[in-house]
């Protein structure tokens, strides 16, 4: 079994974590002083709801980024915070960078995508025992 790992260090991964969770936390105590501040608060809580759901919607789509993949024969386990997905070496279609955002890596499956970041220990050897899976993958800039 081959693991690939995000390489940061801890105190750089609870950093990133925080910032992660700060806009989302600014929504929820805004709401709060919102409503306890003033009567008729209420278009200033409309407006930390708003606040509250694009930090959400930021917050998840960066915690399910794996941070770790587990390759065996036939599968790949995708592990992030959110927890984690198995996909079968034969059911991915393709591996491509993102072209304006480098380091990223989306990998699509038959069922989905899945965004990478490409910083791991031993990535382009996921990518080659991907390929050596399934030769019909395509890979454009990894």
């Amino acid at each position: 079994m081959k693991v690939c790992r995000l390489y940061l260090s801890k105190s750089v991964s609870v950093f990133l974590l925080l910032v992660i969770l700060a806009w989302p936390l600014l929504g929820v105590i805004g709401i709060v002083a919102a409503l306890v501040g003033s009567s008729d608060g209420y278009g200033a809580a409309w407006a930390f709801v708003f606040v509250l759901a694009i930090g959400l919607t930021i917050a998840y789509g960066w915690l399910r980024i794996p941070f770790e993949i587990r390759v065996d024969d036939t599968t790949a386990t995708f592990r992030s915070v959110l927890g984690q997905t198995v996909v079968p070496l034969v059911q991915i279609r393709s591996l491509r960078a993102k072209p304006l955002a480098l380091g990223f890596v989306d990998l699509r499956h038959e069922t989905g995508t899945l965004h990478l970041v490409s910083q791991m220990t031993g990535f382009h050897d996921f990518v080659l025992s991907v390929k050596s899976s399934n030769p019909m993958v395509r890979i454009e800039g990894c």
